[in-house]
């Protein structure tokens, strides 16, 4: 089976690394800058089996287009959203991950990639971490499955609730653009609506006698008066 293989070998690798110095690099791809599962879980199921790594690991995210390139290093949000799916799960995050571009001078047998000035500097500040025996457990190929079935429906679960706010956020700006649009639409129109009635408002006014202030009244003689208007 080829996930006991790979499980085997990974507690191999680990128990080969026990008392030397070691740097803990993971490698992964993404599609269309979106997570590969299998590649989250293979690094919780070892991180779970070394807990000593705790967080000093570094994460190569390879193969990476020029799209992809562009997005995380001019988008700061998108890239954030990136590592907040990639970590979901793992019982660590860490500060250490570089994208590195898609290169076909790297395919092929006996190619030795020729590293960038980054990418060495990226892997010389990956934390040097030593293993002990007693701290180091098998990774149980059997999981894996189960454990990237729960990966991937958290992760579908995290892209839903996204959508759902990004939805609610649209909503709300829209609602408060119509608001502000009738807010300027009702300033607007009350002068021009006043201006139509106020002819009829000043006929009715007229003959009901609205249109005259009493300024004074002077009493006469046998219950007259003089009543002063304006």
């Amino acid at each position: 089976d080829t996930r006991r293989d790979a499980a085997a070998a990974c507690s191999q690798a680990l128990q080969h690394a026990v008392g030397k110095r070691c740097k803990p690099v993971f490698f992964c791809k993404q599609s269309h800058f979106r997570v590969h599962p299998e590649d989250r879980t293979t690094m919780r199921l070892i991180l779970e089996a070394a807990p000593e790594i705790s967080s000093n690991y570094g994460i190569v995210v390879n193969e990476c287009f020029p799209n992809v390139m562009l997005m995380q290093r001019d988008h700061p949000d998108s890239k954030e959203a990136f590592c907040n799916l990639l970590f979901r799960g793992l019982p660590h995050r860490t500060d250490h991950i570089i994208f590195v571009p898609y290169n076909e001078e790297w395919l092929g047998q006996d190619k030795v990639p020729v590293l960038s000035q980054d990418q060495m500097a990226f892997f010389e500040s990956v934390p040097t971490v030593v293993l002990t025996a007693d701290n180091v457990h098998e990774v149980v190929g059997t999981s894996f499955e189960e454990l990237q079935a729960r990966l991937h429906s958290s992760q579908e679960d995290a892209e839903r609730m996204q959508r759902a706010l990004e939805d609610f956020e649209e909503s709300v700006r829209l609602n408060d653009a119509e608001a502000r649009k009738n807010f300027w639409l009702v300033l607007v129109s009350s002068p021009l609506l006043m201006l139509g009635f106020y002819p009829a408002l000043m006929t009715e006014s007229k003959l009901r006698g609205w249109d005259k202030f009493v300024l004074v009244v002077v009493p006469l003689w046998q219950g007259n008066s003089v009543i002063l208007q304006a």
